[in-house]
Formats: C-alpha cells, structure tokens, sequence
C-alpha cells in the first residue's frame, strides 16, 4: 500500500502506547513516540524542486519544523528513559548474561537488515554530493570567460549591441547551470522519494530493534527508530539543495558535513 505523505494513514492507529499496523501488533516504548506515524508527517517530495521559489523553498521548510519539533521531544524522552535504565543495575549472574550475549547477536543481525535498506540510501546521497562537489569546479570553469565578458560589457556605456550581448552572455550562463543543476536535482530527488517508501519498509524491523528485551534488559541503548527518522529529516533538509535559483536551503557542502556526523552516529548506535 502506498502511503501519500503529508497525511494520517487509515491503517495506523494508537492506543495505551501500542500501535496497530495492518492488523499486527506493535509495542511502543514512548506513547508520544511512533515511528509511523512521524514518517508518514513528512512532507511529500515536490514536484518541482529545481526553480522552485524561495516561498516555496520556506513554506517546505516550515513543515519540516515541524518534524523536527516532534522528533526533539520524543529525543528528550527518550534520553530521560535511557538515563533510568542506566541507573539500573545488572545482576552479575552467568546464566543471566549469557542469555544477554546470546540476544545480542540476535539483535546484531536483525540491525544487519535495517542497514541493509539504509546504507545504500545513504551511499547514493554521499555519491550524489560528491557529483555536485567535482561539477560545480567544471560549471565554473566553463561559465568563467562568459562572466568576465558580462563584468566587461556592464562597465562599458549602455548600447544596443551591448545589451543584446548581454543578455546573451546571462542566457548562456543559466542554462549552463540550469544543465548542471537539473542532472544533480533529479538524482536528489529520485534518492529521497526511495527514502520515504524505503523507511515506511523499515517499521517492523525498527519495532524489533527498539523493544528487544532479555529478562526485562533492553538490547538497544538508544532508539534506533528515532536516529532513522533523525537521519531522514536531515536528508529531507536537502531536498533544494541542487536548486538553480535559491541554491538550496543547505549548501552541499554543509550537507557533506551533515552526511559525516550521520555516519559517525551510525557507527556509535552500532553495538
């Protein structure tokens, strides 16, 4: 079934801190947490991400404030949660961790299968922004004897010759960059909306992740459903960033950071 972003989803509904997906079952750790049902408050990607208006970049951004909000306070909860079990201690009883070692391993391979859908996703992005950093060296390039005629001709005084030339020259130069923008944008854009079906995927697997327990002991320090959805929102944050008019929300190069911390969090979560 596909999900149209934006919107509540008929089949999911909530109740006493459970969730009801297509008729299974689905233990939640936080009532105000469901992984569902803040994937599904994404915005949809829009249609036309490429010259879209700074209007339109801003209204897009404010709904991802939204999710952002959201995704902070279940991050709150979830760290006061983890701070309890911290304080909890653990009986040293050899059977006991034992069982802990063996739940562990288990744990370890169903995470396989959530990197298993995230890591290419991921690895695309990395490899889209790689695109952009090696492009952009070759647009400049290309565009710079076309700019430092336009600089040229602007400092001469006004004539019609001149300002046919002009206009020209700036035509030459945005189709230039629309050219390298559209090929990034598309690309981007193909990526997130895999994104969106892909993490809707994940939902049975993250609920396995986030409620595996051994004799009360939670496998999982830290919610791996919520770190998905974080990494989402930080790569929902991109969906302008291959804009030919606004540039993008983010630069692409801050994205390259962003894209870093993001695997350093993966590599951190990673029992």
């Amino acid at each position: 079934m596909t999900h149209s972003y934006g919107e509540q989803h008929s089949d999911l509904s909530m109740r006493d801190g459970m969730t009801t997906v297509n008729g299974t079952l689905l233990i939640q750790n936080n009532p105000d947490y469901n992984y569902l049902r803040i994937l599904r408050s994404f915005p949809s990607i829009p249609e036309n991400t490429l010259t879209a208006s700074p209007t339109d970049i801003e209204r897009y951004k404010e709904k991802l404030a939204i999710i952002n909000e959201q995704l902070y306070d279940c991050e709150e909860a979830e760290k006061e949660k983890q701070r309890i079990r911290d304080n909890k201690s653990v009986p040293f009883d050899l059977e006991k961790l034992n069982k802990i070692d063996a739940a562990q391993k288990e744990w370890e391979e169903i995470y396989d299968q959530y990197t298993a859908i995230t890591m290419p996703l991921a690895e695309n992005e990395l490899d889209i922004l790689h695109q952009w950093r090696e492009g952009i060296d070759s647009l400049i390039k290309l565009n710079e004897p076309l700019n430092y005629e336009l600089v040229e001709l602007r400092s001469q005084p006004a004539s019609t010759g001149n300002q046919q030339r002009k206009k020209q020259l700036e035509q030459q130069i945005y189709h230039n960059r629309l050219k390298f923008h559209k090929e990034v944008d598309e690309r981007n854009r193909k990526n997130l909306q895999k994104m969106l079906q892909e993490y809707e995927k994940l939902a049975t697997i993250v609920e396995k992740l986030d409620n595996f327990m051994v004799d009360g002991y939670r496998i999982a320090s830290g919610s791996v459903g919520l770190t998905a959805l974080r990494d989402l929102y930080q790569s929902m944050l991109r969906t302008y960033s291959y804009n030919v008019e606004a540039e993008g929300a983010m630069s692409p190069f801050d994205a390259v950071q962003e894209m870093n911390k993001m695997f350093q969090r993966k590599s951190k979560d990673t029992p």
